[in-house]
């Protein structure tokens, strides 16, 4: 689980992101990306519908693509508000911890290091 200085919790705010013309597609995922946010730290929000499967499958499928950012949390740039949003078969699809650095990448959400 991500810790609650890295996460968005406000409906406000995910409403703000997903309006924001930042984004990019990845097969199962997509990627949406507000710069300016007030806080010091990146945060991040994992949506799933409920198309993706029932209430267990879709805890899941958080629980795999959190996992996964918190590995490459140190990549990832400061003061960046990040909505991944799986798509409904994400969850027949395996993912990859590479898989989710590459979308990063593409959206340009990676540190110059």
């Amino acid at each position: 689980m991500l810790p609650k200085d890295k996460r968005i919790v406000k409906g406000s705010r995910i409403q703000e992101i997903l309006k924001s013309k930042q984004f990019h597609f990845a097969s199962p995922l997509f990627y949406f990306a507000a710069v300016d946010n007030d806080v010091d730290n990146s945060r991040l929000k994992v949506i799933c519908s409920k198309k993706t499967g029932n209430a267990v499958v879709r805890n899941r499928i958080r629980r795999k693509i959190n996992a996964a950012v918190l590995s490459i949390w140190h990549k990832i740039g400061k003061n960046i508000d990040i909505v991944i949003v799986a798509r409904s078969y994400v969850s027949e699809m395996v993912l990859y911890q590479v898989d989710i650095l590459k979308g990063m990448k593409k959206l340009g959400l990676l540190c110059q290091k």
